[in-house]
């Protein structure tokens, strides 16, 4: 039942971050660096503006849709 009430909010989550890197303003240039200091909070982040890291968080941000998608449908099947 978890399943079920969390994967389709995270799914929320990940197709409006999808849609906002899609509508990115693409203003990329391979002198960006791939990883640069996150706004809030502490760590690093892929950089969109670098080439390498707009299609590394592409493939990341697809590759956790397709997983939940996956899950859901797994846990609707599994009924």
């Amino acid at each position: 039942m978890l399943p079920l009430a969390i994967l389709p909010g995270m799914s929320l989550f990940f197709l409006f971050y999808l849609r906002y890197l899609l509508g990115y303003n693409l203003k990329q240039s391979p002198s960006e660096p791939l990883f640069v200091l996150r706004r809030f909070g502490l760590g690093t982040s892929l950089n969109p503006q670098n080439p390498l890291g707009y299609k590394l968080s592409l493939l990341v941000v697809m590759g956790v849709l397709v997983l939940l998608f996956c899950l859901t449908l797994l846990a609707f099947l599994g009924k």
